[in-house]
């Protein structure tokens, strides 16, 4: 019975391992709307925490572009990610944006009728206080 514990445990944290070796690198999304282009840049590291860089060229009448960063951590559980960042330790004036209690989920690309190409993996974020990230799908590069 011992043996059958000791392997289960085993087993249990070869499988949150592999879950989170698939999940953590790069996220890219291209947003193209009427009044110009955002740019997201997500990057999610091994050790648990992660960088989000959105680029906004706003192009009515004059065009503009501004900057925003962000960084925290990131827990996985299954294909559930729940993003968290402190207020004193992750920002500054050069990170801004919060995505604190933001709720995402990783999965299979699914095939859209532009193209029926599966491979890859994307994080589509379910619930966010950033009104504008809500239903997003990033691409992992």
């Amino acid at each position: 019975m011992r043996n059958i514990l000791i392997f289960y445990f085993v087993l249990m944290g070869f499988t949150a391992c592999a879950q989170t070796e698939t999940i953590f690198g790069k996220y890219y999304l291209k947003y193209e709307c009427d009044s110009g282009i955002i740019e997201y840049k997500l990057s999610l590291h091994e050790d648990g925490t992660y960088d989000l860089h959105t680029v906004n060229k706003v192009s009515r009448g004059i065009t503009s572009m501004s900057d925003k960063e962000e960084k925290g951590t990131w827990r996985a559980k299954d294909n559930m990610l729940t993003f968290s960042s402190k207020s004193s330790k992750d920002f500054d004036e050069e990170y801004t944006v919060n995505l604190n209690g933001s709720i995402a989920r990783v999965m299979p690309k699914i095939p859209t009728e532009e193209s029926d190409k599966t491979e890859g993996t994307v994080l589509v974020f379910d619930t966010s206080k950033i009104y504008c990230i809500e239903g997003l799908e990033f691409t992992k590069l």
